[in-house]
């Protein structure tokens, strides 16, 4: 017998990792702890009142009186009509979902949608970023039919068992690219070496250091041309970043992963992921300075990033399959592929 129970946010916290537990394609942005730091979310550059008027709606589904399903919504009225949000809807995080046991079934996903237009009425759905390995996906496709799916192209790179195998699986051009950087690093004796995180707290001088090559890399990837301005909201831009709710949680999570180049002490690139589940790291921020550009500074990141990855896995301290590059193969994302990305996909489903 299946019921659905509202809940309170706060109550949410006890059923959470029992319900996660055993569940491989789950990753830390449905993690109770995100989605709390989070909140409803933040205000965007072009929509700054979207926050305006978004209520949380916390459902718990129960199957002969056990939690198996939790939903975590957000309520968001247009005309008057309740539009259904996933909880982290307006944050950045790369993949969203419900939290539910590995065997829940279509019928119990029905029984939740279903209770969910009983509560609310004349309803829509906007669900976002629905991973495609993800039963959810399968699950709304046929549910929400027919309805508009839009389909976002990923790109992860697969972690073989040695250095030497996937350097050698790379086209001929990027290989000579990573040789190329390398030796000049060498022959200008630039002193570089690359920092990893995993699972620890970046100190805080660092960190605003690598939120400040964010925040300039924003500036010249938009094509902002301040000129006396860009150090005083250069100065702006890093302050807002470190009080961004996603970047507190990036420093704080014990599944977070960071690789930091430096370059004659300064930093140069830093990537900044989470490690799931499934043996993915989920990559979401990756920047380089500008200043550092004529050494490749993401193709010396990346690649020392891949080496570090694999002894690691070696050693039995990690169990990485895929570096998840995201959403975004356009214009300057293109070199996923080069690296021996493979692609895959994440929709939206709207209705």
């Amino acid at each position: 017998m299946r019921k659905l129970v509202v809940k309170d946010w706060h109550e949410l916290s006890p059923l959470w990792p029992g319900i996660m537990e055993g569940n491989a394609y789950d990753t830390p942005y449905q993690s109770y702890e995100f989605l709390t730091q989070t909140g409803k979310g933040k205000p965007q550059r072009k929509d700054l009142l979207r926050l305006i008027g978004v209520k949380e709606l916390n459902l718990v589904l129960y199957k002969d009186d056990e939690p198996i399903a939790i939903a975590p919504l957000l309520i968001k009225k247009k005309n008057r009509k309740p539009i259904v949000y996933f909880r982290g809807h307006f944050t950045t995080a790369s993949t969203l979902d419900f939290v539910y046991k590995p065997g829940w079934s279509y019928d119990d996903f029905k029984f939740l949608m279903d209770g969910v237009k009983e509560l609310m009425g004349d309803v829509s759905f906007s669900l976002y970023r629905v991973n495609e390995k993800s039963v959810t996906y399968r699950y709304l496709k046929e549910y929400l039919a027919p309805c508009q799916i839009e389909q976002h192209e990923c790109v992860f790179i697969p972690v073989p068992p040695s250095y030497d195998e996937w350097f050698r699986g790379l086209k001929k051009s990027c290989r000579r690219n990573i040789t190329r950087h390398i030796n000049r690093l060498e022959r200008e004796n630039m002193k570089w070496r690359v920092d990893f995180y995993r699972g620890e707290a970046i100190d805080a001088q660092t960190y605003k250091n690598m939120m400040a090559v964010y925040a300039h890399r924003f500036l010249v990837k938009n094509n902002f041309r301040l000129r006396p301005l860009t150090k005083p909201v250069m100065k702006i831009l890093t302050t807002i970043l470190l009080r961004d709710k996603v970047t507190l949680f990036l420093n704080s999570c014990k599944e977070s992963f960071h690789g930091v180049l430096y370059l004659n002490d300064r930093i140069a690139a830093f990537t900044s992921g989470l490690v799931c589940r499934d043996g993915k790291i989920a990559f979401c921020r990756l920047a380089m300075n500008t200043g550092f550009a004529g050494y490749g500074p993401g193709v010396v990141l990346i690649s020392s990033t891949m080496r570090h990855i694999i002894e690691q896995n070696q050693k039995g301290c990690l169990n990485v399959t895929e570096m998840d590059l995201s959403e975004g193969t356009a214009g300057g994302m293109s070199y996923k592929y080069a690296f021996g990305g493979v692609g895959y996909f994440q929709y939206d489903f709207i209705k």
